[in-house]
């Protein structure tokens, strides 16, 4: 898997569908979850943080 940052909108034949929802509110993309965040009172970096500290991100393991 290559994780380095860039926007894409292909993920090998795959078009990328970067569209969801957070709270009731849909968003399309980081800056869009971003403002659904900071609309329920959230801080985007907080949400980061919290996802990189939990057990699963940090117990991953690569086959």
């Amino acid at each position: 898997m290559l994780c380095t940052g860039r926007d894409r909108t292909r993920d090998g034949p795959q078009a990328v569908d970067a569209r969801a929802e957070w709270n009731g509110r849909a968003f399309d993309g980081p800056a869009g979850f971003k403002t659904a965040a900071a609309q329920d009172g959230y801080r985007f970096s907080a949400i980061i943080r919290g996802i990189v500290e939990s057990y699963p991100f940090r117990n991953v393991r690569e086959n």
